[in-house]
């Protein structure tokens, strides 16, 4: 300890005294000059006493702190080496200081627990019990004892008695100040005391117990009432060792025998289960235990029937082993749902999404494909990371509202490009949690075939019409153009016979002459007609069957998924190429087809089929065969299928004629017919194939 500001020390006193000698020299008449030899003596003499008082009084204050010091260093050791840890902790729960032992309890040094919160070391059950017990402890200043389990750092744990009382004045605030005591031992000694007091309630439930007692030197055996009841004897009965032994099945007679033995010879106790054959020829389980008192030569122990409790144990083992069976075979059917529902997620062509309170959980590979993600990149992020901007109130109005109904909206790509997105959610359990499974479909390539669908769409319509007007055209011009002709020939000849009779009638000739040029000029605008509407020759081309079919196929399975029609396709091994215009060629397949479909709508769903098929007719030529499962070509009908305006429909009847002109203008030729098993009908097209001088 240092001394005492106020406490004067040597150098202080001796300086003092230096100048009250000045001054007092200094009060002298002359000076200090005119101090006689006697004075400054006798000054000097004082000034040595009052140095020694001094010294003396300096050397009292070191001793007083080597005092102090050694009483602190007392208390410090003390404090660190209690049998209890103390700690301070302040009012937020954080550790402002510890002794030794605390420390020790909670399995880190000093410095690692300062300013360490308390909680951190608190079991995770216990924490709102510490938590109330805390908060009541500042708000009313009473202190508090209370019990919890601590983790220390090597996250081993133990008991804990919690004295706590409140300092509320202290330096950096209200503070606790803690007691903590380890009363694991008392704890498990609780325990172990409870299990004793279970285990004794279950022998007296399980049934009562005899006790025995063997005179060594005597070779006495002495039984109480309950062991001849086991044994199923009458208590005139004078057992002997000899007896007692021959009373258990064979298979326990070398144990028994062999745990007397050892008690004899070296005073060992045993603990033992036998089967016993008691007088009336019953089997039973007993349990023996025996004790060793050799000092007064004798071995004790007790004797219970435990038939009841193996029995017990048995229909515990069973029921254990049932429960396995069924644990293990619900476990089965949960893992072979889950991967039914897993490869199902992973072979659908739409993404699943399984989402709570936002949030991703799982979902399927399909799903990180349409967005440019790996799976793991997804799981946890929430749902609207992977949505447009404009569209993110849609599609969280769904999720919080619940909503099971189809709608669309912006998906957001990892690239940062969007798609049109087609979702269907719902709620559901996964993994017995409630979350939304939600199937989400990208319309892009939908939406393409759609648009493209139309176009051609509307092109065959425009073809149709157009087809429409040559036939209603050329019929007219048909017409109207041999009427024409006579009338020609019938005024050339007039004309050439009032030429040769001029003079009778110049009038006349003059009118027979405009109307020749009239006629004439009619027929000049009947055959600009005739050009007009005649149809451009097919753009012959080496074309690909295969190919050419592909091209066809996506807009007609879309088609045909609509109507819940199943479309299959047949195709030959190396087709070679036909000669053929490849957009015109493909408006033919979409007529047949079509027509196809149409006639398998008024068959059962499962009924419903139709065929493509392309196969080679030798080297000569490709046949392309619509085949379909509908009801067929009524006879009067199939010789008037290829006519203009023909129809068994409400159209105009156009489709097939038109097919027939292009297909004929490729040098092929088309044809229809009922099928052979009497269920629907082929129509066929053979289109010759490219000879090497045909234009590539």
């Amino acid at each position: 300890m240092k001394p005492d500001g106020n406490q004067p020390n040597a150098t202080s006193l001796r300086s003092q005294a230096e100048a009250a000698l000045q001054a007092q020299a200094a009060s002298l008449p002359g000076g200090p000059e005119v101090l006689s030899p006697d004075a400054a003596r006798r000054m000097l003499h004082e000034l040595q006493v009052h140095q020694i008082e001094l010294e003396m009084q300096n050397e009292e204050l070191r001793r007083t702190q080597r005092e102090l010091d050694a009483a602190r260093e007392r208390y410090f050791d003390l404090y660190n080496r209690a049998p209890v840890g103390y700690l301070t902790i302040s009012k937020e729960g954080l550790i402002r200081e510890t002794n030794l032992t605390a420390a020790a309890m909670l399995g880190a040094t000093r410095s690692v627990l300062e300013m360490r919160p308390f909680s951190q070391f608190i079991f995770q059950a216990d924490q709102d019990h510490h938590y109330l017990n805390f908060k009541t402890l500042f708000e009313t200043g009473a202190p508090l004892v209370w019990e919890l389990r601590l983790v220390r750092m090597d996250k081993s744990r133990l008991w804990a008695r919690l004295e706590a009382t409140v300092e509320p004045h202290a330096e950096g605030g209200p503070e606790c100040r803690l007691v903590l005591s380890d009363v694991t031992e008392k704890k498990l000694a609780e325990e172990a005391l409870e299990k004793t007091r279970h285990m004794l309630a279950e022998t007296e439930r399980l049934g009562k117990v005899g006790g025995w007692e063997f005179d060594i030197g005597n070779n006495r055996l002495t039984w109480t009432e309950e062991i001849y009841r086991i044994h199923e004897l009458d208590l005139t009965f004078e057992p002997t060792v000899h007896d007692a032994v021959d009373f258990y099945t064979p298979a326990s007679r070398p144990t028994i025998v062999r745990a007397v033995q050892r008690a004899i010879d070296f005073g060992e106790p045993f603990d033992v289960e036998l089967e016993l054959i008691t007088a009336k020829g019953n089997l039973k389980p007993v349990h023996s235990i025996g004790r060793a008192d050799l000092a007064q030569g004798r071995i004790y122990g007790f004797f219970q029937d435990i038939t009841t409790q193996k029995q017990a144990e048995r229909s515990l083992l069973e029921w254990n082993q049932s429960l396995e069976d069924r644990v293990a075979e619900r476990t089965r059917e949960l893992q072979l749902s889950e991967s039914r529902f897993r490869q199902l997620t992973e072979t659908t062509f739409e993404g699943i999404a399984i989402s709570q309170d936002g949030r991703l959980i799982d979902a399927n590979s399909r799903l990180a494909e349409m967005h440019g993600y790996e799976l793991a990149e997804m799981v946890g992020r929430p749902v609207t990371d992977f949505v447009a901007p404009e569209s993110h109130a849609k599609v969280t109005e769904h999720i919080r509202n619940g909503l099971e109904v189809s709608y669309e909206f912006l998906g957001l790509r990892r690239d940062g490009s969007t798609m049109l997105v087609e979702a269907h959610g719902r709620t559901g359990s996964w993994h017995g949690t409630a979350s939304r499974i939600t199937a989400l479909r990208d319309l892009t390539e939908s939406k393409r075939l759609a648009a493209k669908l139309q176009t051609q769409q509307a092109a065959l319509e425009h073809a149709q019409r157009l087809a429409l007007i040559s036939e209603v055209c050329a019929g007219i011009i048909h017409q109207i153009s041999q009427p024409l002709c006579a009338m020609g020939l019938n005024l050339a000849v007039i004309q050439a016979s009032l030429t040769a009779a001029a003079e009778t009638s110049g009038e006349t000739l003059e009118i027979l002459t405009d109307i020749i040029a009239s006629v004439a000029s009619l027929r000049e605008v009947i055959h600009h007609l005739r050009a007009l509407l005649q149809t451009d020759r097919p753009e012959h081309l080496s074309t690909d069957s295969h190919h050419l079919l592909e091209e066809a196929l996506p807009l007609l399975r879309q088609e045909a998924e609509h109507r819940g029609i199943q479309l299959t396709t047949e195709l030959g091994p190396k087709l070679p190429p036909v000669l053929a215009d490849p957009v015109q060629l493909n408006q033919v397949i979409l007529i047949l087809t079509r027509n196809a479909f149409d006639a398998c709508t008024a068959c059962p769903p499962d009924r419903r089929r139709v065929v493509i098929a392309i196969r080679a007719m030798g080297d000569t030529a490709v046949e392309w065969s619509v085949r379909d499962t509908g009801s067929g070509i009524a006879p009067g009908v199939i010789d008037h299928l290829f006519s203009p305006f023909f129809t068994t429909k409400t159209s105009m009847g156009i489709g097939l004629r038109l097919s027939r002109t292009i297909v004929e203008a490729h040098g092929g030729r088309i044809e229809a017919s009922n099928n052979a098993d009497g269920i629907g009908a082929t129509f066929r097209i053979t289109l010759p194939i490219c000879s090497p001088a045909d234009p590539a």
